[in-house]
């Protein structure tokens, strides 16, 4: 413990050093300083992460997030889910990301801001990690074992999902910060800004689809999405990005300043939502001691964004409107109102309780704000795409038809699973077919060159509409039962026929510390064994009782087609609970008599896959070839 404090001393050191040589204008030493302030930052995280490895239970963080049956994967994935260990692994990837804009900054000779508003940043989150936090708190004692593993983090996706969001934090915090540099500076957009919004972008919407996957595979309720305030909390700045990039093309900076404001504020809100307050969410794994400081930390931006828009003006990005410019300005607005809008309802789901009222948004009330925006701009891009010269009045006269149909549709009986898929299937089939129309338009009118920006930007829109046609009717179309059976009973849901061979609790692997149980199973395991039509042999699925924190956890059952999932999930009985504690208590093996099954059938869940990874993809190419800043319409010259 004393040499991590001796590095934490000398880590803030270094920092305020930079920050006091920038102050002073000495540019060139303090970017060779913070270049190389990323070696206690990472020395402090690979102590960290080793103290999992091996099993440093004398370490309060390893003792109560894992235990010596976990394998090495989950310890490291353990190791970034605490609060000390999360915003740790935050500073290590902010001051990768200022080395690597330090020695670029150094070749280039730049003198820009970006260099001391990440620091500022860094610091602070540098010191609620290291001082506040104190990843390093010690228990007192050296416990042989662990309480384990929070059930639905043993999953090889928690390796991959947590630090692709926290990439996406960090991508967007230089982001925002290249905005707002030059938007004091004189000339144009420079460090390649547009660059990191759209990998920003792409990153955090990838997060965004795998943790999605994450919960489809793992949650055992046959569902993506949930309105939880973590996965709202980073739909949000997802979508003012969104308008952002719909802003750059507008070529207003005002409204690019605003959306980037958003998104950076609701970014640094996340910590909070997600460690300090009090609403319910299944990624509050870890809590900060208190929240107070990322509340304020989320209000910095509009101050600096404030600031920023009183002492200067941009320069015209366009010395004539975009052909398309009314259209960019209605998009943005839809984004940025629907990204509000969702704020609000998570802003009230979050603070309300402070104030003595109980306030939960359901997901249907998400779902109905949200559609409320959503038809206007798959309205807008539909015309857009399948217009050469649009205008307006043609979504003016688009949108009532589509909605017109979408209610025959729902009163004539033909789409009755739900209002929801009637009168959204017409507005999102017109939003592919835009999407489409628009890269055959883009592609036949430049045979001989590269993709232009405008089909990447079409491609996207039609990943769009195939992502949302696969959520209406994975969402309405589903089918579902639940069941109590015993071995040789079969339950038929869609036309699946799913017969129970047999039941068997037992033991699982590992070991964990239980207060006032000494060290017991980990994991108590009832194994069903099963039938299912469509597949040939036998087949299983588990379900877990945690005896730390005295609950079951499914582990669902998954078969894919190009046509539907069937999903299968057992569930605890009064038969499981009692045989589960017999086990528990005297080892060796029961057999239940009694499980809940249920079975799911989802149609068209495909889509939601294929059309997320279609848009995230496409956009790799401005990540990866070209700068995305400004893209010229249809007809006229594109920005290099």
């Amino acid at each position: 413990m004393l040499w991590e404090n001796a590095v934490v001393y000398i880590a803030m050191a270094v920092y305020l050093a930079g920050m006091a040589l920038l102050i002073a204008k000495r540019v060139r030493p303090a970017r060779y300083l913070l270049s190389a302030a990323i070696i206690p930052g990472l020395l402090l995280l690979l102590d960290y992460v080793n103290s999992f490895l091996s099993d440093n239970f004398s370490l309060e963080d390893v003792y109560k997030s894992s235990s010596t049956g976990l394998p090495q994967l989950y310890k490291l994935t353990a190791s970034w889910t605490t609060a000390g260990g999360s915003i740790l692994l935050l500073v290590v990837m902010m001051g990768v990301g200022l080395a690597i804009h330090e020695v670029w900054a150094l070749s280039k000779g730049d003198e820009d801001r970006v260099t001391s508003m990440v620091v500022s940043f860094l610091i602070f989150y540098f010191f609620v990690a290291v001082v506040m936090v104190n990843p390093f708190s010690q228990l007192g004692s050296s416990p042989s074992n662990g309480l384990g593993l929070t059930p639905s983090l043993q999953s090889d996706w928690a390796a991959i999902h947590p630090p692709t969001v926290f990439g996406a934090y960090v991508v967007a915090l230089f982001a925002y910060c290249s905005v707002l540099n030059n938007r004091l500076s004189k000339g144009g957009p420079r460090l390649g800004d547009g660059r990191l919004l759209t990998g920003a972008w792409v990153l955090l919407g990838g997060g965004i689809a795998l943790g999605g996957v994450w919960a489809y595979q793992t949650l055992g309720w046959g569902g993506y999405w949930s309105w939880d305030p973590i996965e709202t909390s980073a739909l949000i700045p997802w979508l003012a990005i969104s308008g952002v990039l719909f802003a750059r093309r507008q070529g207003n900076g005002n409204l690019e300043l605003f959306g980037m404001t958003l998104a950076t504020s609701t970014l640094l809100l996340i910590s909070y939502v997600a460690r300090g307050s009090s609403a319910e969410s299944l990624h509050a794994y870890g809590d900060l001691a208190t929240g107070i400081p990322f509340i304020l930390l989320a209000l910095f931006p509009v101050f600096f964004s404030l600031a920023a828009f009183l002492r200067s003006r941009p320069a015209a990005a366009f010395r004539r409107a975009p052909a398309k410019g009314e259209f960019y300005l209605l998009e943005f607005w839809c984004l940025v109102l629907l990204a509000a809008a969702n704020l609000v309802l998570l802003l009230l789901e979050v603070f309300a309780g402070d104030f003595g009222v109980i306030f939960a948004p359901s997901p249907a009330l998400h779902n109905y704000v949200s559609i409320l925006f959503v038809l206007p701009l798959a309205t807008l891009l539909a015309v857009e795409g399948s217009i050469e010269r649009p205008s307006v009045k043609y979504a003016v006269i688009l949108g009532p038809i589509l909605l017109a149909l979408g209610a025959l549709l729902w009163f004539a009986g033909i789409l009755t699973a739900s209002p929801y898929l009637a009168v959204g299937l017409p507005f999102f089939l017109a939003l592919s077919a835009g999407g489409y129309l628009g890269v055959v338009s883009t592609l036949s009118s430049l045979p001989r060159r590269a993709p232009t920006a405008s089909t990447v930007r079409y491609l996207t829109v039609l990943g769009m509409g195939i992502l949302l046609v696969g959520v209406l009717v994975s969402a309405s179309t589903r089918t579902t039962a639940t069941v109590v059976m015993g071995a040789g009973e079969s339950i038929t849901v869609g036309g699946v026929t799913l017969t129970v061979l047999g039941i068997t609790t037992s033991p699982g692997a590992g070991t964990v510390d239980m207060p006032g149980h000494g060290i017991v199973p980990a994991t108590i395991d009832t194994l069903v064994t099963y039938t299912i039509s469509g597949q040939s042999g036998t087949s299983s699925t588990l379900l877990k009782f945690f005896p730390v924190p005295d609950e079951f956890f499914s582990i669902p059952s998954l078969y894919s087609s190009l046509t539907r999932d069937v999903y299968v999930v057992a569930g605890s009985t009064a038969s499981i609970d009692e045989v589960s504690g017999q086990v528990f208590q005297s080892g060796g093996s029961a057999s239940p008599a009694l499980v809940a099954i249920t079975v799911q059938t989802i149609p068209g869940i495909w889509l939601v896959w294929t059309g997320a990874g279609l848009m995230l993809l496409v956009n790799l190419y401005f990540v990866l070839r070209r700068e995305p800043h400004l893209a010229a319409d249809p007809g006229t010259e594109e920005t290099p």
